[in-house]
């Protein structure tokens, strides 16, 4: 509610009435004083677009996200129940100081190692450090035997632990709720992350990313930041994964696909500040620490898609062998017992280009017709639209090799082979490397391979070519 004063902000959620009235609705939720009627005049007045009844039904209090609700009741009542704790520490603190400060006429053994008088003494070394040097010297006065001081302070050290050790627990436990508060209103105005857990230890919100340790925090990173999605490859049988962070014009930008091998590795992890996440030298280690507590946290939440390294026919994505193509020009999913799962190509995008459609298949057909009566040209299309069907009809692969005077049209006839399942970005040409043509050939699996050209190969290509070819 309080950014209302920040323009800019509102402006860029003008259009999200469900986001503003939820906003609202929380602030309410915390404080049911609040009163917004100001607020809703002008919000109306200078934006007229603005949805009134998704608005009023989010901005009344009663929020509808009863996951929200129910975290922030629970970690409400354990921030209270902590924090009533924590006075009844500070008032046995007070107390026992109390007793060090009268004038007391001997400071005989048995009173001075009495439990009482231990824990007070404690107290007084970590709250009180004058009530606890005069209570020392009063010893130190009626007792001349400086073994007798040594061994008390000795056993006023062991009980200072105990009671330091109990007043961290209870504010490292006041640290953690707040964090989890914090992160928990955070996902709640954020869709994105609805679905995902924050990882004990860590506080994340609009300010970034904290780790809290003990009742102290580190900085992770300025901005927030999390794992969106993991991808497992089918043939490498690795995992990749999708990063994503809040920019600093408040929207959310994803990351490359990036293998596991590199966000969490700090070292490697840096190279991704190119795409603008927020990661250094400084960081890097608590960043990657962060990565791996969110993975664990949402082990089960996070959205999983399959990698294939080629395209075409795949049958190993489920056990009852059903066969599936794999295009890389649109989504394919397949469907388990549960959900869908998306199969993603990890192809070059010029692949993926060289099928893509151009033209108009009427036009297509009136040049095919005039095309066709070429024997040879009608077999290089055919030989184009077969490729496609071996595998599911149990043929092996074969070569078409056509060769001929220059100019005879074979170039040409291997660009209406390619036209009949992409365009003639599908052709290529000897003038690559070996490795180079046989990743592409790999790349291609179940569609028909071009290569124009072959007296340009370089002669090693050339002494190599039977052995590229099988």
């Amino acid at each position: 509610y309080n950014a209302k004063e920040n323009q800019a902000r509102f402006q860029s959620l003008s259009d999200r009435s469900f986001a503003i009235g939820n906003l609202i609705g929380k602030a309410r939720y915390f404080n049911p004083a609040l009163n917004i009627t100001d607020f809703k005049k002008q919000w109306y007045k200078t934006h007229p677009e603005f949805d009134r009844k998704n608005y009023s039904s989010r901005a009344d209090g009663r929020t509808t996200d009863k996951k929200f609700s129910a975290d922030t009741h629970s970690l409400q009542a354990e921030l209270r129940e902590v924090k009533r704790k924590l006075a009844d520490f500070d008032a046995e603190k007070t107390a026992a100081i109390e007793k060090l400060k009268p004038t007391i006429v001997s400071f005989d053994k048995d009173f001075v190692f009495s439990e009482e008088i231990l824990t007070a003494a404690a107290f007084a070394k970590l709250f009180d450090g004058k009530a606890f040097s005069d209570f020392k010297a009063g010893i130190q006065n009626q007792n001349t035997k400086n073994s007798f001081l040594l061994e008390w302070r000795a056993t006023v050290k062991d009980k200072v632990e105990e009671v330091k050790e109990r007043h961290g627990e209870l504010l490292a436990r006041q640290k953690s709720i707040n964090a989890k508060i914090v992160s928990t209103n955070f996902i709640a105005t954020h869709d994105k992350l609805k679905n995902f857990n924050i990882p004990d230890g860590y506080s994340v919100s609009e300010n970034g990313i904290e780790k809290i340790v003990g009742d102290k925090s580190l900085t992770v990173s300025r901005v927030p930041a999390f794992i969106q999605a993991k991808r497992r490859n089918v043939d490498a049988k690795t995992f990749k994964y999708v990063l994503a962070y809040l920019a600093e014009n408040g929207t959310w930008q994803s990351l490359p696909t990036t293998g596991a091998e590199i966000i969490f590795n700090a070292r490697k992890l840096i190279d991704l500040a190119a795409y603008g996440l927020p990661v250094t030298s400084t960081n890097a280690n608590l960043f990657v620490d962060y990565l791996d507590a969110y993975k664990v946290a949402n082990e089960k939440n996070l959205p999983m898609s399959l990698i294939v390294n080629r395209c075409g026919w795949h049958n190993e994505f489920n056990s009852n062998g059903k066969y599936y193509f794999i295009d890389p020009r649109r989504k394919n999913f397949i469907s388990d017992a549960e959900r869908n799962i998306e199969i993603v190509v990890d192809s070059s995008k010029t692949f993926a280009q060289s099928l893509k459609s151009v033209g108009s298949l009427d036009e297509w057909r009136k040049a095919y017709d005039i095309a066709k009566k070429s024997p040879i040209a009608r077999l290089i299309v055919a030989a184009s639209v077969a490729a496609p069907l071996l595998n599911i009809l149990g043929e092996r692969n074969f070569v078409l090799y056509t060769h001929g005077n220059t100019r005879g049209g074979k170039s040409t006839c291997l660009l209406l082979g390619a036209s009949a399942v992409g365009n003639s970005d599908l052709v290529n040409s000897f003038d690559g490397t070996n490795n180079g043509l046989l990743g592409k050939a790999a790349e291609t699996t179940d569609y028909p391979f071009f290569v124009d050209e072959k007296q340009s190969a370089d002669a090693r290509l050339k002494e190599q070519f039977q052995r590229f070819i099988y």
